[in-house]
């Protein structure tokens, strides 16, 4: 397609206001999720008629089950354990999410902190501010390198030298064997030990 200024700038204008409303719905979105995770943990504690507290937490594990497929739905399963009894796990023969109360001689138990969930929101949490880099290819081979670098020094201290070195010579000719890219980085030799 030959390069039209007239539809560049129309192109540009629209794919601009895409990532405006992406901005604006993400934030909305991580709102709906935090009320509502209030809210399972409210409705939960609520006293029946019979003055008995209902315990219903099915709402939790519909609420990660309507999240789209990340790993913020860990987070939402992490947050919940974090300030209350809630476990959610997923069921091994349906693929469906199931929400129960931990008992309090149960693992992982924690007493109701309505308040503290209400206050800490879940997408303030370390790991989604924390977000990792993305790992490219040329990345994860150039960390495997300083790896490898740094394990032939131990192995040079170490009594069992020949092993260690045996090994890490396999685990390079693997890498080279296996590079299908030319990024211009000299790699080690087969013949390096």
């Amino acid at each position: 397609m030959a390069y039209n200024e007239e539809t560049y700038r129309a192109s540009s204008k629209a794919i601009n206001a895409k990532i405006k409303s992406i901005a604006a719905t993400g934030k909305k979105f991580n709102d709906l999720i935090h009320e509502t995770m209030v809210m399972v943990a409210k409705h939960a504690l609520t006293i029946g008629p019979d003055g008995i507290m209902i315990g219903d937490v099915t709402g939790a594990a519909r609420l990660v089950d309507a999240m789209p497929m990340s790993n913020r739905r860990s987070l939402v399963i992490d947050h919940f354990a974090q300030y209350t009894p809630i476990k959610i796990t997923k069921d091994a023969k349906s693929g469906a999410m199931r929400a129960s109360l931990r008992k309090p001689e149960e693992k992982g138990y924690i007493d109701w902190n309505v308040e503290g969930l209400e206050m800490n929101r879940w997408d303030e949490r370390p790991e989604v501010q924390n977000e990792p880099d993305i790992l490219t290819y040329s990345g994860a081979k150039d960390a495997i390198f300083k790896l490898l670098k740094s394990l032939d020094k131990k192995a040079e201290k170490s009594n069992d030298e020949n092993h260690i070195k045996a090994l890490l010579r396999k685990v390079r000719v693997g890498l080279i064997s296996n590079d299908d890219t030319d990024d211009g980085v000299a790699a080690p030799t087969a013949n390096a030990a």
